[in-house]
């Protein structure tokens, strides 16, 4: 789906992705989607991109389906909280795969002074077999230099696990102040590649 060159959508109120994998593609450097409520909803199993720079001060919630990802790939100005949260559900007996967001843009997150945290729901460990929501987290790919604060809850415990923060490809730096504000909060990155961040201890 494109935003036609030089549109820019107004009014929107959140964004759902109900079924399969969308993207939407600006048409030009001018098109943009000004965001009036924050909710953007991705449905199980769709691996969807929004290449569109949003607007707005209304802030951003992704709410994430089992097994989704949602690629921001736009550089987006808008402002307010940044939420990360899943649809999917846990058990006393059963963890769930929840989704990941994708950032490819220094400005993925909107302006620079926006805080992203977890939903911290997500991460509670499941009684039984000691394994939490898992799954729920941010990659980084293209090389880029994300300055937003960073809220880490606590993710993924299981041995192997990438963690809510997590380099997907190449060398990217997470250079905005990164909070540990749960147990088992978590940072890697894939081989052969490198993840930069300055961690308080």
């Amino acid at each position: 789906i494109t935003v036609a060159p030089g549109v820019s959508i107004p009014g929107v109120a959140g964004i759902s992705i109900n079924y399969g994998s969308v993207s939407l593609v600006a048409g030009d450097a001018t098109s943009s989607i000004n965001l009036t409520a924050p909710t953007i909803t991705l449905a199980a199993n769709s691996n969807s991109t929004l290449n569109v720079p949003i607007t707005g001060s209304a802030g951003m919630t992704l709410n994430l389906g089992t097994l989704s990802t949602m690629t921001l790939a736009a550089s987006s100005s808008f402002t307010g909280s940044v939420l990360i949260q899943s649809s999917a559900t846990t058990t006393s007996t059963s963890y769930t795969v929840n989704g990941r967001v994708v950032a490819s843009n220094n400005n993925s997150f909107g302006d620079s002074s926006n805080t992203i945290s977890f939903d911290p729901r997500q991460n509670v460990l499941v009684s039984g077999n000691n394994k939490p929501a898992y799954g729920l987290g941010i990659d980084l790919t293209g090389n880029v230099n994300i300055a937003n604060p960073l809220n880490l809850n606590g993710g993924d415990n299981v041995v192997g696990g990438i963690g809510e923060l997590n380099n997907l490809s190449g060398t990217n730096t997470w250079s905005g102040v990164i909070n540990l504000v749960g147990s088992g909060a978590g940072a890697g990155s894939n081989s052969n590649n490198s993840l930069i961040a300055d961690i308080p201890l």
